[in-house]
Formats: C-alpha cells, structure tokens, sequence
C-alpha cells in the first residue's frame, strides 16, 4: 500500500490538501459463488443494497440444462437464480432496501422480483425494455422502445412503474439520449424524480433535465455524461466545454462548475462529491469536493485513480490499478493479491461492489465488507 500526496494547484481552482488525519480501516472479502460452474461465463455484480444484498449475473443452467448467464441474487455468501420462469438468460441490474430486484432478461424484458413474486414490468408494445433503477418506494425506471419506431438512433423512452402502473417520463416528441459511450445511463431517486439526458426523437443536440411529478427543468446544455443523482435531488456529472470536460453539480435549479478538469461520478446524502481530476503533470488523481472546494486524493500508487461512490461517512472507493478505499486521509488497497481491480459502489453501511481480474487474466465479479 502507497500514497502519493502530491498537492498541486489548478487554475482557478482551490485545492485542498488531503486530510493529515488517517484512519485504519479494515476490508473483508464477500465470497460471490457461481450458480454453476460453466465455462467462458463471467459473472458480475451490478448493485448492492445496505443490508448487503448483490445482484448482478452468474454463471448458470436453464432448467433445459442449456448453460448461459442468469440473473442472480447473493446473500449471505449465498448465490439464488431469481430468473423468471419463462425467461431464459440475463442479468439482475438494480436491488433497493426491502429487497426487490430490478432485471432484464432474454435480450430486452423488464421485470421486477418483491418477495416471491416476479412481475414483467415491460410497457404495453415495447421492445427492448430494461430497469434502469429501483427506489426505495419500489418504482421502478423503465428504459423502453416502441415496437412501432422505425429509424432508431439510440435512443429510449423513460417510464417509471409502480403497482402495474406506468407513468411516462420522456415528453411526446423527445427520446432518453444515449451518452458519449451508447449508453442510457438515468437515475431515479425515492422523490421520484428522474435525471436523464434527452433530445428530440431521432437525433439532435442532447440536454440534461430532471423529471418531477411530470414537470421537466433543464440543467444545462454541453453535458456528456450524467453521474449519479442523491436522494434529495443533486445531480453531478460531467460538462463539455471548449472542448474539456468539467464537473459539475446541479441541485434546486442551480448548475455549480466544479474546480479541476475532470469528471464527477458519485454524490452522497451530504453533498460531498467525488470523480477524478487531472494533475499538472498530466495524469488522473481520485478527487473530492467538500462545498464546491477540491480535495485532491492523489492514487494508490500509481499514475491514475478514479473514485467511483462515496457514502455518508465519507468512505470514497474506485480504482487506481487496484480497487480502493480512501477514509481520513489514506488509502487502503482491498485487492493486493490481484493483478487488477476496481470498485464501482459503497454502501452507507460499507458493502462495496466492483470486479477483480486474476493471474490467469479471468475478470469476475468481486464484493467487501469495509469496516
């Protein structure tokens, strides 16, 4: 384990050195089993909740003995196919607190699992539909496409559903817009609000906007990518301008430039902010902002770091060559054994998800309990 505390100043930025206060923390490996041992099959671990609950997908069987990938539920070092039953293969994408699963299966179909009940949560003449998110109240974002559209660019409808009703989120005329790397990316929070990108259907200029109670306020234009969204309705991500990309934070109708060049990727219930800036020398540090003031973290060792999630405490994880937790100050590397690792989600209560590649160059799903 390394740290590196170069503190350099950005322009027009005021950059604060990392806390001089460390704390131990300690890191503690969740076994991920596979439903079954099948080749060339790669499970991974998509979202976890704060009672430690992880979803993703696994390796499995069909109950034709076929072997595919299925979706999948962990706990307690347990592995449970919460496949329907008419379905075939595909992946668990989102789990909230009371334990209902958000999942697409066979290619394109939505579905929602509360208790022992599954639903098909796919709107009337859709193709191609996903859950996106899944809050606390159980609604759950629908990413869709109509049967009918021809001409497609990329883009989806955005619904949300609760109790097999279906309320629709994208105007009449406009479409969710895919981001820089094809994907929707669109976040739901237990408000009920929706932060997407959108644009009129079959192409045009996208625009970042929140969706509540079936009004649409618009963040700003110049926006590429859409970071996350907190329950009290932050939204962070990343800008375009002049050609470089800017962080950004956009909460109760107000867009706030972020210091650095960079992107910012998680926001907690406090409003602390964490992504990557790049250093006067040209490479990546994991970054934090603290009430728009930049915390450069520094890297695990080397010349990159991004950071990924952060929780309510402050516990920042991401990826520096190996995944990481950052507490008060420190580093701590989680995977020292792997030859590559990285971490994409930290609970309040410290269950954290990513993936971990071995000697042998095989990437699977990996999970820790940081204490």
């Amino acid at each position: 384990m390394r740290r590196l505390s170069l503190l350099i100043l950005l322009v027009g930025a005021a950059l604060l050195p990392a806390q001089a206060a460390s704390a131990a923390v300690t890191v503690t490996p969740i076994a991920l089993p596979s439903l079954a041992d099948v080749p060339n099959q790669l499970k991974q671990a998509l979202d976890v909740n704060a009672a430690g609950v992880i979803v993703g997908s696994s390796p499995g069987y069909t109950s034709g003995g076929v072997p595919t990938l299925r979706p999948v539920s962990w706990q307690d070092g347990t592995a449970i196919d919460v496949t329907p039953l008419s379905a075939f293969a595909g992946q668990a994408t989102a789990v909230n607190l009371a334990g209902d699963i958000g999942m697409v299966v066979d290619g394109g179909d939505a579905y929602v699992r509360s208790g022992d009940t599954t639903t098909r949560v796919a709107p009337p003449n859709s193709v191609g539909s996903q859950v996106l998110d899944l809050n606390e109240r159980g609604q759950a974002l629908i990413a869709w496409r109509d049967e009918n559209q021809t001409g497609l660019t990329g883009g989806y409808h955005l619904s949300i559903w609760f109790q097999g009703t279906f309320t629709a989120v994208t105007p009449t005329g406009q479409e969710a817009a895919p981001q820089s790397n094809g994907e929707i990316r669109a976040f739901l929070n237990t408000r009920g609000q929706v932060v997407s990108l959108f644009r009129r259907a079959g192409g045009g200029i996208a625009t970042a906007k929140v969706w509540s109670a079936g009004r649409l306020t618009t963040i700003g234009t110049g926006i590429s990518r859409i970071g996350a969204m907190s329950e009290r309705g932050e939204v962070v991500g990343t800008r375009t301008v002049l050609g470089v990309g800017r962080p950004f934070s956009w909460r109760n109708g107000r867009l706030t430039s972020l210091p650095g060049i960079g992107t910012a990727n998680a926001v907690n219930e406090i409003g602390q902010v964490v992504g990557s800036v790049r250093a006067a020398n040209g490479s990546t540090h994991a970054a934090l902002w603290t009430s728009g003031r930049l915390t450069d973290l520094g890297t695990l060792g080397g010349t990159t770091a991004v950071a990924t999630s952060i929780n309510s405490h402050g516990q920042i994880v991401g990826t520096s060559g190996h995944a990481f937790v950052w507490w008060r100050g420190a580093f701590t590397d989680m995977t020292p054994g792997a030859t590559s690792s990285g971490a994409t989600k930290i609970t309040d209560t410290g269950y954290v998800i990513g993936s971990e590649t071995d000697n042998q160059g095989t990437t699977v799903a990996a999970a820790w309990k940081v204490g």
